[in-house]
């Protein structure tokens, strides 16, 4: 049975499903940081950065190297459970450096590639600028590229300046 206040309508309870994550910059073991962040801190999955930290791509010259780690370091169904990506924090795709937005370009396009290969859930974006019409473009493609990836934006959360004229 349900139960209501006086003069308003029956409404089941809900239960609210409240999803933890842990984000770090780097992580160098990440078995070892799956199993401390889910089993001890009790979080539901862990961000953790798509290409390594030191990893710096210049499109004019191909690498011979890898970029992140192994896929094989989990198995499938971790990292379709417990891992989010997170994308390359230098990535600029509004950059009015014609160089750096195509570096940009082509990282967020490699990483977001490597997230669907990875088949994780969601691939966390870097923040939004004020200028943000190529990043839009971007996503745009990335969108219908990996349909099944959730793209999270940060969005940056500022206290509007103060008017002085009073």
């Amino acid at each position: 049975t349900l139960h209501s206040a006086p003069g308003t309508a029956a409404r089941p309870k809900m239960p609210r499903n409240i999803e933890i994550g842990v984000s770090t910059p780097t992580v160098a073991d990440l078995k070892k940081h799956l199993a401390l962040a889910t089993d001890q801190w009790q979080a539901n999955f862990c961000v953790v950065p798509l290409a390594h930290p030191r990893y710096w791509r210049d499109h004019r010259r191909p690498r011979a190297e890898q970029f992140t780690r192994s896929d094989l370091v989990l198995d499938s169904n971790a990292w379709c459970r417990l891992v989010v990506g997170k994308l390359s924090p230098w990535i600029r795709l509004d950059s009015a450096d014609e160089a750096l937005r195509k570096q940009s370009e082509a990282a967020f396009k490699q990483e977001v590639a490597w997230a669907a290969h990875l088949n994780v859930p969601a691939v966390m974006l870097p923040p939004v600028g004020s200028d943000a019409v190529n990043y839009a473009h971007c996503v745009n493609q990335a969108l219908l590229s990996a349909p099944h990836i959730q793209f999270w934006v940060r969005v940056p959360i500022t206290h509007p300046p103060q008017s002085t004229a009073e």
